[in-house]
């Protein structure tokens, strides 16, 4: 278990290729890597149009990183493999098809591979849609469904997904009641979209009318007819319920809001663009070096978070990280990331009570993290790795130099 820290969060960063950086830290040095490469497919996905999110636009664009080519997986893990203490983990962010190139490669490296995680959110499957077919239970729902939408009318269901995920049991004050993961997202009458495990008994959740699509009998043309009035509703209590069986359906509407039977506004799961099934999470590959046994044993195989909405290419939130990094590690140690970006790994480290060292190829990531890490309450420093791989951080009390100033160097494809 989580102790108190034994030093203060601090971190350092570079702006460097991911392999040049790693190649200029001490053997052995490193308690934890968790990273999130730009990997290879993200590009096929941006040519055929199943992916925004390397598109040129301020939130995202080319511009921020360049493509991780799979040729160079070889010399990445050799180094994440090289860098790592004995009896260490390695967390890899990738999508299913990298999994199968990255996976043995790392295995060539001298990792051993346990298992991909995932995470997910969700509503329980007895809760009530209203859909043109009629009311029926989200379990019930076709692709192809229309479900109703907050400003009037319907829009198509175009995903279905079962999963399990720890639940909360929202009783309301119509009488229903909802079943939803922690993670899954409510809106509240001021528009703000709040997660369920953040709610409390008391609380109002907006409601709005459900319309219908109709034919005007006189013009013939498309109308919309009100089936249910919006009446406020509040959360009369929260029970926990732990691990459930649960229901994702994504929405065709980009707001991604669509209305509970009772007209509660809900946000849908954001299952991710693809061809055939459309996916709607990342694998995350868990490899090990040496033997290490993870803190907690009781947590899941599927991790519980929502997607970040607008802000940093394909940034990861947090919350998963954070899990990882205490699954993996005691307080006090130093976790890195070679591909940083916006520095969720990074957070998540200093929240934890840990180190972190990241780096990345785009100076505006480097800056982007480096305001996140402060204002989390960290202290940048001069160098976390001891020179010498055979010292711990603590036994330099965190004075040390990265192993050689070519670590803040050119540039690189990766980033």
């Amino acid at each position: 278990m989580d102790g108190p820290p034994v030093v203060s969060s601090k971190f350092q960063l570079a702006q460097s290729d991911a392999v040049a950086w790693l190649r200029a830290l001490p053997a052995e040095s490193i308690d934890l890597v968790i990273t999130d490469p730009p990997y290879e497919s993200l590009e096929k996905h941006r040519a055929i149009g199943t992916t925004t999110r390397l598109k040129h636009s301020k939130a995202s664009s080319n511009d921020w990183f360049s493509i991780f080519h799979n040729d160079r997986f070889p010399e990445l893990f050799a180094e994440v493999h090289r860098v790592l203490r004995r009896n260490t983990h390695f967390y890899l962010f990738c999508d299913p098809e990298t999994m199968f190139v990255a996976k043995p490669l790392a295995e060539a490296a001298g990792f051993k591979f346990w298992k991909p995680l995932i995470w997910d959110k969700c509503l329980g499957p007895d809760t009530l849609l209203w859909t043109e077919r009629g009311v029926i239970r989200i379990a019930d729902v076709r692709v192809g469904d229309r479900v109703a939408i907050p400003e009037g009318g319907t829009t198509a269901v175009c995903a279905r997904r079962r999963t399990r995920a720890r639940a909360l049991r929202l009783a309301l004050s119509d009488g229903t009641a909802v079943v939803a993961s922690r993670e899954h997202v409510f809106v509240m009458p001021d528009a703000r979209q709040v997660e369920a495990g953040t709610l409390s008994a008391g609380q109002p959740l907006l409601t709005r009318p459900i319309r219908r699509r109709a034919i005007d009998p006189v013009t013939q043309l498309y109308t919309t007819a009100l089936v249910h009035e919006a009446r406020p509703i509040m959360i009369d209590a929260i029970e926990d319920l732990g691990d459930q069986d649960l229901v994702d359906i994504s929405i065709e509407d980009r707001d991604e809001l669509f209305l509970l039977a009772n007209g509660v506004v809900t946000h849908n799961c954001k299952i991710g663009m693809g061809y055939h099934y459309r996916a709607r999470y990342e694998c995350i590959l868990f490899f090990e070096k040496g033997k290490r046994k993870l803190n907690d044993l009781g947590i899941a195989d599927i991790l519980e978070a929502s997607r970040i909405s607008g802000g940093y290419p394909a940034e990861k939130p947090s919350a998963v990280s954070e899990v990882l990094i205490r699954q993996s590690t005691a307080p006090g140690q130093l976790v890195i990331d070679p591909f940083m970006g916006s520095g969720s790994v990074g957070v998540a480290a200093v929240t934890s009570g840990r180190m972190f060292q990241g780096n990345d190829l785009c100076k505006e990531a480097v800056d982007i993290t480096r305001g996140r890490l402060r204002e989390a309450g960290a202290i940048e420093v001069s160098g976390l790795v001891a020179p010498d791989a055979g010292l711990r951080v603590g036994q330099l009390g965190l004075a040390g130099l990265v192993g050689a100033p070519g670590a803040q160097g050119g540039p690189g494809r990766a980033g």
